[in-house]
C-alpha cells in the first residue's frame, strides 16, 4: 500500500512538472520515462484527463520506439521491416537471432508510422527520434531511401511479381522471397501495404519532400495499381487471396495468362475484414472494363458480412460477425475512413462494446487477437495462434481462450480512445508485459507464461491506433482524387444492407474488472521493474 501511495504521489508531482498543449504536445522530462511506466497511471486519469492521456501515449510511443532498432524491428541496410525478435524470459532483452523475414503487412505499419511522423504528428516523431522529435524526418528519409531501393531491386529481379511482395527474407542482405513464397504473393498483406504507400505519397507531396524520392514511391504505387487486375482478378467478382505466378521473371506488360488461382482449391478474398482493403483499392483505382464488373466484387463478398447480437449485462448489441472475432480483423478501420460513415461507426463501436463486455463478464485480463503462442522459459514458441477470438461472435466455433494480447485493444482505441487506453493499460500493467523494448507479444490469462517475442503486429498496431491511424490523411487524399464519394457510397450501402437495424445504442463500453487482475507466478523483467520506476524519477 505504501508503494501504491508513493507511486500515486509521484504521478501527481510529475503531472505538475509537465507542460502540455491540449492533446498534441508531447511532455518533456529531463530523462526518459521508465519502461515500467504503466504503474504510475490509473483508470480515472486515463479515462477522464486529456493531459494524462497525452502523457501516457507519449510514454507508450517512446518505449515502443525502442523496438525500431536495427536487427530488432527493422533491417537498416535494406530499410525493410523485420517480423520481430525473440526476447529473454528474464531480462526482456533481445536474444538469439531476429526474424530475418517479414511481409507487406509489417511494411505497411513501418511506412504508416513514417507517414504520420512526416505529417507532423509529435507522437510519431518521438517513435523515431525520442531525444529530438523535430529531427524525425532526418531519421526517416535514409530509411525511405533504403526501402525503396530494396523494392526496386526486387522488382528488377522478379518483374513477374508486378510490384507486389511475397513474404520476404533479408538473410543475405537483400530482399528475396521466402522459400514458401517463391512463386506466389498474397492480396491481403499487399492491400495493407498499398494504402500505406498511398498515405505516404500524399504526405511526401504535401510537405514538399525530395521530388526524386517521392517519384520513386509513386512509381511503386503506379506499378501495383496497373497490375492489380491482371494478377489478382479471376473474374465474376473473385479476387485471388493468393496468386500463383508461372514466370516470376516475366517482363511488362504483364499478361493475365501468367497468373492463376491457388490449386487444387482456389482461395478468394471474400472477407469483410482486413482483406477488404485490397478490394476497395482496386474498386476505386483499377481500370475496370465496365461498372457492372466492378459491382460484382461486392456481390461476391456479401455472404460474409453478417450481423450478430450479443447480450451484454446492459442489454443486446448488434455487431459484425467475425471470422474468429480476433481484433486483428478490424485492421481496416485504421486505414480507410469507415468511421466517417455513420452506420459503419456504430457497427464498429458495437463490436467493441461486445468485446469489452465479454472480457469484463468473464474476468479476462485483456482482449483476444491472433498472436504468437506462449512458451515455457528456454523453449521455442510453439506456433502462431490465429483463432484467438470469441466463438459466440464468429463463424468459427472454436477458439483459444487462454491468451490475451495488448493489441487486442487497437479497434477500441480507434472507436473510443479513452476506454481503449484503459484496456491497453490494464494489459501492459500485468507482470512481464513491459520490457526494455516496449510491450510483450502476449500472455496467458493465469499469469504463468508469456510469448517471449516482439513483433510489429502486436506492438505497433496499438501505436497507430492511438494516433488515429491514417484515416484522416487517406480521407483527404480520396477527396482530392475524386473517389471519396465512391468509398462512402459503397461502405454505407453494404453495411446498411447487412444492418437494417442496430441494438445497443445505450450500452456503454465495459471496463476491466478488479477480479480480472492477473495474480500469476511471473516476475517482472529484471531490466524493467517497479524499482526502475522509482530510480528513473528520483
Amino acid at each position: 500500500e505504501r508503494m501504491k501511495a508513493f507511486v500515486s504521489l509521484l504521478s501527481v508531482t510529475l503531472l505538475l512538472l509537465c507542460s502540455y498543449d491540449h492533446d498534441k504536445l508531447v511532455y518533456a522530462l529531463a530523462s526518459p520515462p521508465p519502461c515500467r511506466f504503466s504503474l504510475s497511471y490509473n483508470v480515472s486519469g486515463l479515462l477522464n484527463d486529456p493531459a494524462i492521456q497525452s502523457r501516457f501515449i507519449t510514454d507508450v510511443v517512446y518505449w515502443e520506439g525502442q523496438f525500431h532498432q536495427d536487427m530488432v524491428g527493422y533491417h537498416a541496410k535494406t530499410g525493410l521491416s523485420l517480423d520481430g525478435t525473440p526476447i529473454d524470459y528474464q531480462t526482456g532483452e533481445p536474444t538469439g537471432s531476429p526474424h530475418l523475414f517479414s511481409a507487406s503487412s509489417k511494411e505497411s505499419l513501418h511506412i504508416t508510422m513514417m507517414a504520420l511522423a512526416l505529417s507532423g504528428d509529435p507522437y510519431a516523431q518521438v517513435f523515431f527520434s525520442p531525444d529530438a522529435p523535430s529531427e524525425a524526418p532526418n531519421v526517416i528519409i535514409p530509411i525511405l531511401e533504403n526501402k525503396i531501393t530494396s523494392y526496386e531491386y526486387f522488382n528488377s529481379k522478379y518483374p513477374g511479381f508486378g510490384g507486389y511482395f511475397p513474404w520476404y527474407s533479408v538473410a543475405n542482405g537483400v530482399m528475396e522471397p521466402t522459400s514458401d513464397f517463391v512463386t506466389s504473393t498474397p492480396a491481403l498483406d499487399n492491400g495493407q501495404l498499398i494504402w500505406s504507400l498511398y498515405a505516404l505519397i500524399r504526405i511526401m507531396k504535401d510537405t514538399n519532400m525530395d521530388k526524386n524520392l517521392t517519384q520513386r514511391y509513386e512509381n511503386q504505387l503506379d506499378m501495383m495499381t496497373t497490375n492489380a487486375l491482371t494478377m489478382f482478378y479471376a473474374g465474376d467478382g473473385k479476387v485471388r487471396a493468393v496468386v500463383e505466378i508461372k514466370n516470376v521473371t516475366a517482363t511488362p506488360p504483364l499478361q493475365a495468362s501468367n497468373y492463376a488461382s491457388t490449386s487444387p482449391v482456389p482461395s478468394y478474398l471474400d472477407d469483410p475484414y482486413e482483406g477488404e482493403l485490397f478490394t476497395f483499392y482496386i474498386d476505386m483505382f483499377a481500370k475496370w472494363p465496365n461498372p457492372t464488373e466492378r459491382e460484382k466484387l461486392w456481390v461476391f463478398k456479401r455472404a460474409l458480412l453478417k450481423s450478430v447480437d450479443y447480450n451484454t449485462p446492459q442489454g443486446p448489441v448488434t455487431l459484425q460477425k467475425g471470422w474468429w472475432f480476433s481484433a486483428h480483423e478490424q485492421w481496416k478501420i485504421m486505414v480507410l475512413p469507415y468511421l466517417e460513415v455513420p452506420i459503419c461507426k456504430q457497427v464498429f463501436l458495437n463490436c467493441e462494446k461486445a468485446r469489452t463486455a465479454f472480457s469484463a463478464v468473464n474476468n479476462i485480463p485483456g482482449m483476444r487477437a491472433s498472436c504468437n503462442d506462449v512458451a515455457q522459459p528456454g523453449q521455442n514458441i510453439p506456433d502462431y495462434v490465429s483463432d484467438a477470438g470469441i466463438p459466440a461472435l464468429s463463424f468459427v466455433d472454436e477458439s483459444r481462450s487462454d491468451l490475451y494480447t495488448p493489441y487486442g485493444s487497437f479497434p477500441l482505441l480507434m472507436t473510443s480512445r479513452p476506454e481503449g487506453l484503459v484496456w491497453y493499460h490494464a494489459m501492459i500493467n500485468n507482470t512481464k508485459m513491459q520490457g526494455p523494448h516496449g510491450s510483450t507479444e502476449a500472455a496467458n490469462i493465469n499469469g504463468t507464461l508469456i510469448s517471449p517475442l516482439l513483433t510489429w503486429d502486436t506492438k505497433i498496431t496499438s501505436v497507430v491506433a492511438m494516433l488515429g491511424g491514417t484515416t484522416r490523411i487517406v480521407s483527404k487524399a480520396l477527396l482530392d482524387d475524386g473517389v471519396l464519394d465512391r468509398f462512402t457510397y459503397v461502405a454505407n450501402r453494404e453495411y446498411s444492407m447487412a444492418f437494417p437495424s442496430l441494438k445497443g445504442a445505450n450500452v456503454t463500453i465495459a471496463l476491466p474488472t478488479a477480479a480480472s487482475k492477473v495474480k500469476g507466478t511471473l516476475t517482472d523483467f529484471t531490466t524493467c521493474t517497479a524499482r526502475s520506476l522509482m530510480l528513473a524519477y528520483c
